[in-house]
């Protein structure tokens, strides 16, 4: 799956247009059938030979809380790597395998459509499973993609609709191949997901409600989950999210108080690693603040009242040399650090 993100905003009940409904209704799961007349085997892919294993148990069942995804279970005599096959209606195939060496193990499938039938085997063992339905507030989404490319064949899009809040990947006609569901906040204005990115290890990394961030596998698995109230970092996020080679980049905010008494939001960076603040940085410390720079905004928190949004910093993008570049809206600048880590200031200039 090749995504890249769109945003749109807004609800609607107009249906989309998709292909033929099967026979049993989205949401089923097949029995699993046993073929006792193929001992097929698989054999762990190192330099040396190893022994050939044999599954000898495997299901597959749709995720309650998810029907385009599903959870199997796979048990093999000896120790191995098993792999999934999986056959779609609409025309896909896709491998999935065990991450680790092992005799039992626990594969998540992913990329399929509502109403489509999906075949899977792995070794002698294979199902069937009905992909569905959609939940409510995707259920009827009707939204058009303009214009064509062969660069990516998905699209990531966020939508907020009554109480439910999602990022969901579709295709350019319409039809949604994968979603995930975030929780819905006290601010309504919060709750599309300014935040949300295609991940390099695989799956979407996103921020909510400006105080929690996510780091969800394609399989649904949470890798990754930092939130302000538990105190894994002190300012609200907002704005854009990126991921490379396994750090997260966000933007925050700070209101300071300056000299002439008014206040004023600044942006800042963090950058997570795999479970902690791993380095970050202040526009404050790098520019002297301008007297009646940038608009007095509505702020959610009453201290910020009547606040300046000083630089509105609102796209952060991360280089293959690790280098980053931030816009900053209110400023009509683009700023680039020289270093992910050190995060040191570089160049400034309109």
């Amino acid at each position: 799956m090749l995504l890249a993100v769109l945003a749109i905003a807004g609800c609607s009940t107009k249906a989309v247009q998709t292909e033929p409904p099967q026979t049993l209704a989205p949401g089923t799961t097949v029995g699993v059938t046993h073929d006792t007349s193929d001992t097929d085997t698989g054999t762990t892919d190192t330099a040396e030979a190893k022994p050939e294993f044999t599954v000898i148990q495997a299901d597959c069942t749709l995720q309650p809380d998810n029907a385009l995804r599903a959870d199997c279970v796979v048990h093999l005599d000896i120790d191995g790597i098993p792999t999934i096959h999986v056959d779609g209606s609409d025309g896909s195939s896709r491998d999935f395998s065990a991450a680790t060496v092992g005799t039992e193990h626990s594969i998540g499938l992913w990329d399929m459509a509502e109403g489509h039938r999906y075949t899977w085997s792995t070794g002698p063992i294979a199902g069937e499973l009905i992909a569905g339905p959609l939940p409510f507030g995707l259920a009827g989404l009707a939204f058009d993609i303009d214009g064509s490319t062969d660069a990516v064949d998905t699209f990531l899009v966020s939508i907020g609709c009554d109480d439910h809040v999602y990022a969901f990947a579709t295709t350019p006609t319409g039809q949604i191949r994968w979603y995930q569901e975030y929780p819905y906040g006290p601010y309504l204005h919060l709750n599309l997901l300014a935040g949300y990115h295609p991940s390099s290890e695989g799956g979407v990394v996103a921020h909510t409600n400006d105080n929690i961030i996510y780091d969800h596998a394609f399989d649904g698995t949470v890798r990754r989950q930092f939130s302000q109230a538990d105190g894994d970092f002190e300012r609200g996020v907002h704005h854009a999210i990126f991921e490379r080679d396994g750090m997260i980049y966000t933007l925050n905010k700070e209101m300071l108080t300056h000299t002439d008494g008014d206040k004023y939001v600044l942006d800042g960076l963090y950058v997570f690693d795999e479970s902690d603040v791993a380095a970050e940085w202040d526009l404050a410390e790098h520019t002297e603040i301008v007297s009646g720079q940038g608009t007095v905004t509505d702020w959610q928190d009453p201290a910020w009242e009547g606040a300046h949004d000083y630089s509105h910093a609102n796209s952060v993008y991360v280089d293959s040399e690790g280098d980053l570049l931030v816009s900053l809206r209110a400023l009509d600048t683009v700023l680039k650090l020289k270093g992910a880590h050190g995060l040191r200031p570089a160049a400034m200039g309109n």
